[in-house]
């Protein structure tokens, strides 16, 4: 059970321990800073697993050495739990990342880690990548 509790901890700062619990967010705005778009990447076992956090969570709550009828119902409940907050996750991940989630979705599984093919996805970040820096130059072209 400590292994699912680290692989949590691991994986946060990975991505940026601190944007998922939302001190990013309030650290820029006690400061007065605009706070930038987080950007799309898959370090690690990411490249593997889009969702290598939730499976600590899910592994973690299954671990026990007595099940019992308590813990089971809490089990269950939370993993339920964990199953919709990933559709709502990867719709705005879809909505705010494009093609690049779109491919790494097709080629990533989402909680059993499966080989992958780490060449689509490096396509899939370049060219998320060009789309960004063609939309920041329409934007600054329509701005003068």
């Amino acid at each position: 059970m400590l292994a699912a509790w680290l692989t949590v901890l691991i994986f946060t700062f990975l991505i940026n321990h601190f944007n998922p619990f939302g001190l990013q967010q309030v650290y820029a705005f006690v400061k007065g800073e605009p706070l930038s778009d987080p950007k799309f990447n898959t370090p690690g076992l990411y490249r593997y697993l889009r969702h290598p956090i939730y499976l600590g969570f899910i592994v973690a709550s299954w671990a026990t050495p007595q099940m019992t009828s308590g813990h089971l119902l809490f089990a269950a409940l939370t993993t339920g739990y964990i199953f919709v907050g990933i559709f709502f996750e990867e719709r705005d991940m879809l909505r705010f990342h494009g093609d690049a989630y779109w491919q790494y979705r097709q080629t990533v599984s989402m909680i059993v880690p499966l080989p992958s093919d780490a060449t689509r996805i490096e396509e899939a970040h370049k060219r998320h990548a060009l789309q960004e820096c063609s939309d920041r130059c329409l934007f600054l072209a329509s701005s003068i």
